[in-house]
């Protein structure tokens, strides 16, 4: 089979209009194995009121059926994606947003993605300054999702391994249901080896609160339904120090106590060993205008903060 000159400029702004936000630098056909190969792929996204994300990938191979392409539903196998990068910034500051427009996808079944050495990086912006999370080394896969038929009554289901902030070894997994008229997520999170003063560029302006001491283990359960979610958090550190902070929420007396509360908590353990502690279900509500990203995460912070503390 000969790819005929035509079919890359023909293809380019067809998969562009189809997917939202989507530029590509260039598109090659290949037929030996058929697929796609997007160079440079770029994607704009997100709530143009307070969210949005932005993901680069310079190369995504895309094998299909070629026949799918001129009939319903498309056919994809397994994506392979290299060189990504994504970022989710939230918040009130100044920043590039994405339209806001909703992806209109043509039918479609894709035998799963898989991703290596990539970056993600989560950015909230408020009156307290920008809280920031930054995961390297991430290796992830999706298995197999559409968009058609009972695809549409399927979770889809993804599993991600990182680095967090330079120490913590990073193990998620993800359901999402795509399709239902509210949000329904269900999240696992694991980290090992977490020095906490890493993270205090995500919990000092978000929550008001310095950490110190290393988490050995640590795993975290986020069931969503709608506007609400359940958190479970099981932790397992060394050396745990906690401060608190004056902030948009709570006073300097406030936080005064706070920490001398804390003080005796911790000074009644020894916290230069590891220490375990439980927590059954946390139950946290969506603010109007929060994103799901932000919701999970803030679900996760007030159950790991509650655990700390208790």
């Amino acid at each position: 089979m000969v790819v005929p000159l035509w079919l890359p400029g023909w293809l380019k702004p067809r998969i562009e209009a189809a997917v939202n936000g989507m530029e590509l630098d260039s598109l090659a056909v290949t037929v030996a194995p058929p697929s796609l190969v997007l160079h440079g792929a770029r994607l704009r996204d997100g709530d143009p009121r307070d969210s949005a994300v932005f993901a680069r990938a310079e190369r995504v191979v895309v094998p299909l059926d070629w026949r799918s392409l001129f009939s319903d539903p498309w056919r994809f196998g397994v994506i392979h994606a290299s060189g990504v990068s994504v970022t989710v910034h939230e918040g009130d500051a100044h920043f590039p947003r994405g339209d806001g427009q909703t992806s209109l996808l043509p039918p479609f079944l894709c035998e799963g993605i898989r991703v290596d050495d990539a970056a993600f990086n989560y950015r909230k912006d408020s009156r307290a300054g920008a809280a920031v999370l930054r995961l390297a080394q991430v290796t992830a896969k999706a298995e197999a999702f559409g968009n058609f038929g009972e695809w549409r009554a399927r979770a889809a289901e993804a599993e991600a391994r990182a680095l967090l902030e330079k120490s913590g070894q990073v193990k998620l997994r993800v359901a999402a249901w795509l399709h239902e008229n509210e949000p329904r997520v269900e999240v696992d999170l694991s980290i090992h080896g977490q020095k906490l003063a890493s993270v205090n560029p995500y919990f000092e302006p978000e929550e008001g609160v310095t950490l110190r001491g290393l988490l050995l283990s640590s795993r975290a359960l986020v069931k969503v339904r709608g506007w609400r979610a359940e958190g479970n958090v099981e932790a397992n550190y060394a050396g745990l120090a906690i401060k608190f902070h004056k902030n948009r929420h709570r006073g300097g007396l406030d936080a005064l106590l706070l920490n001398l509360g804390a003080a005796l908590k911790l000074d009644q353990a020894n916290t230069e060993e590891s220490r375990l502690e439980r927590l059954g279900a946390v139950v946290t509500t969506r603010h109007p205008r929060e994103s799901i990203v932000s919701f999970i995460l803030r679900t996760m912070r007030e159950a790991a903060l509650r655990v700390a503390t208790n």
